[in-house]
């Protein structure tokens, strides 16, 4: 029989761990060891990054108990950036085309005045120019680019309807933000 003995920096020890109303732990024991470094790998949403800011004190458990070893500093990066958790994942990609969409909107605002006789000349020399301006810049095809890049970020199609603050941490961290790249 072999005999382990080394000094606990920080402990959890759980009965039940929920986060926004979801059971991610039940009956939970970690201990980490002076010194050691931790990495916790699993699915999105399983944890992660709760169980680290409950060992950090940035959230509480909502049964049992956090040790910590006094005067014990721990380094941490967090993964979230501060992201917009208004709208859904595919509201926040279409924002990204914000001059596109609304070029979109001076496209079907022309339409419609196109119907009417007194302002179809007026209407049909802009729609001709702008409509080509849309189609250079890809207007037509970004919906295409936001179901391709999503998909390549690793996200299903059932997440691009999903509100921003329903994602994990990771997923909140992998959505794309505004820049010339996307």
């Amino acid at each position: 029989m072999k005999w382990a003995c080394y000094v606990v920096d920080c402990g959890l020890k759980s009965e039940q761990i929920l986060w926004r109303g979801v059971d991610l732990f039940r009956r939970v024991s970690l201990a980490v060891p002076k010194g050691a470094r931790l990495a916790l790998v699993g699915p999105n949403g399983c944890g992660k990054t709760t169980s680290l800011r409950i060992l950090l004190g940035v959230e509480e458990p909502t049964a049992g108990a956090v040790m910590r070893a006094r005067g014990l500093r721990i380094g941490y990066l967090p993964q979230e950036t501060e992201v917009e958790t208004e709208g859904t994942l595919w509201d926040s990609c279409r924002n990204i085309f914000a001059d596109l969409l609304e070029r979109q909107r001076e496209l079907e605002r022309l339409e419609q005045a196109m119907t009417r006789p007194e302002e179809r000349r007026q209407a049909l020399a802009r729609y001709g120019p702008l409509q080509e301006e849309f189609e250079r810049r890809g207007g037509y095809l970004f919906p295409t680019r936001i179901r391709q890049t999503l998909s390549g970020l690793g996200f299903a199609e059932s997440d691009f309807y999903l509100p921003l603050a329903h994602l994990s941490g990771g997923q909140q961290t992998r959505a794309p933000r505004p820049s010339p790249a996307f």
